[in-house]
């Protein structure tokens, strides 16, 4: 996909997702989009192992993913994530430590990928960044929650 193409999905995406929320300003989506990236996965293909440290926030744009662990040789989903969902391995993130999660498609995927280099960036650049991040924070905790009830 060319980088133009790119930007244009990466922002009409973030316009559904989150965006709209933040009102970002023309100047902000393009911040925003400069520092996201298009990973395209393929069926089984792992994004995350345990054991590894885990530095994306993840967005599903197309396909389907998991994130799961394995206990006494089983794999224990823990989460399914199809478009508009975000995926990572969130209390290694946040704790700067390794994964006890895998991920992995379970069909060919789209994500857009935000490092945790790049998001720092982002809060760094003014109030609507860091009302994104604490969105995406709460978001994901809304989502465990459900999850465990």
């Amino acid at each position: 996909m060319k980088s133009a193409e790119l930007n244009i999905d990466i922002k009409h995406f973030f316009e559904i997702l989150l965006v709209k929320e933040c009102n970002f300003s023309k100047y902000e989506m393009e911040k925003l989009a400069d520092c996201v990236v298009s990973e395209r996965l393929y069926k089984k293909m792992k994004i995350l192992v345990t054991g590894e440290e885990d530095n994306k926030f993840r967005f599903v744009h197309k396909g389907l993913v998991r994130q799961y662990y394995v206990f006494k040789e089983k794999e224990i989903n823990v989460q399914f994530s199809d478009v508009n969902d975000i995926v990572v391995a969130f209390a290694s993130y946040m704790g700067h430590q390794p994964s006890d999660y895998f991920i992995e498609a379970l069909e060919p995927a789209e994500l857009f990928t935000i490092t945790r280099e790049n998001m720092d960036y982002l809060m760094s650049q003014g109030p609507n960044f860091i009302s994104f991040g604490k969105k995406i924070s709460a978001s994901l905790c809304n989502e465990k929650s459900l999850r465990e009830r």
